[in-house]
């Protein structure tokens, strides 16, 4: 009895320095990636990417945040949101533990609830802008009828990583396509004829010298009919935020929608807000259709 008791305090007393050194591991992220210490993480990105840029002349700032994280899957880190492993788990010693299918299934849940109530049907055709590791995506994929579903980002990697994920043959039987972001590929997508184009918490990591470059490429792919929904964190002035966050008001998001035609009809409606005492939602979602498609034919969604 007595070992027992003394295997079990061991048990406590292990589970405990894992949660620490987690606590510890998130809260150091936290201050460096958006609390007091960003802005010296956010001039060592910036030093990185004029470095990185004086080799890879016409990139953009894009290329390089893609290209920096899916090194470091490939190198067995973990992050926040990409790849198949946990965030800031393992440790100095250990590579960070790899999601199992099931554990996957619960992310992403939320934007594709969102997706679902601004009307996405299952025989309607979807692209998914900025797909990364399929969290979102994957609810899709299962949603759709097969064929339905196009994901697109700046590297293969991200939903690569995804794809190892995914449910048994889903591959195999929904048949989704996958591609890598350059103008062909936003031309062909185009005659796809989408009925929707989703672009969840992308727009946040766009900074402001490429928002029409972002906008001009999800229109680009626009059918009279299709309906953009796209994601940002709103505030009442534009501003960094983050090492790679950007907030946007809603002036300069309208503003570069409407530099990409005078055709298009947009809305931004509040998704939640942190607390009580902000005068702006956090996080809102911006609607993009054309003008000139029949308001009657279109559902949109009270969030």
């Amino acid at each position: 009895m007595d070992a027992d008791f003394s295997n079990d305090n061991r048990l406590v007393e292990s589970n405990s320095r894992i949660v620490k050194k987690l606590t510890l591991k998130r809260a150091v992220f936290e201050c460096f990636n958006k609390g007091s210490g960003w802005k010296l993480t956010a001039l060592v990105v910036d030093i990185k990417f004029l470095l990185w840029k004086i080799q890879h002349p016409g990139a953009s700032f894009s290329d390089y945040y893609a290209g920096s994280i899916a090194g470091g899957l490939k190198q067995g880190r973990s992050h926040k949101t990409l790849g198949n492993k946990k965030f800031l788990s393992g440790s100095l010693a250990s590579d960070p533990d790899q999601f199992s299918q099931a554990e996957n299934q619960i992310r992403g849940t939320n934007y594709f609830e969102m997706a679902k109530k601004y009307g996405l049907q299952p025989d309607h055709i979807c692209i998914d802008y900025g797909c990364g590791s399929l969290r979102v995506g994957q609810h899709l994929i299962n949603y759709l009828q097969p064929g339905k579903y196009l994901g697109l980002d700046i590297v293969s990697d991200f939903y690569e990583a995804g794809k190892t994920l995914l449910a048994d043959r889903v591959l195999e039987t929904k048949t989704p396509q996958f591609q890598i972001i350059n103008p062909i590929v936003i031309e062909a997508a185009s005659i796809q004829y989408p009925h929707f184009i989703f672009s969840f918490a992308v727009l946040k990591h766009v900074p402001p010298t490429e928002l029409n470059t972002y906008f001009r490429n999800i229109i680009g792919m626009m059918a009279p009919y299709s309906q953009a929904i796209i994601t940002f964190n709103q505030a009442e002035r534009s501003t960094r935020t983050g090492a790679k966050i950007w907030d946007y008001c809603q002036d300069e998001i309208i503003t570069s929608v409407c530099e990409q035609g005078l055709d298009l009809y947009c809305t931004i409606n509040p998704v939640y807000t942190e607390s009580e005492g902000e005068s702006l939602p956090r996080i809102s979602v911006l609607l993009i259709r054309k003008k000139e498609y029949s308001t009657s034919s279109i559902y949109i969604a009270e969030i």
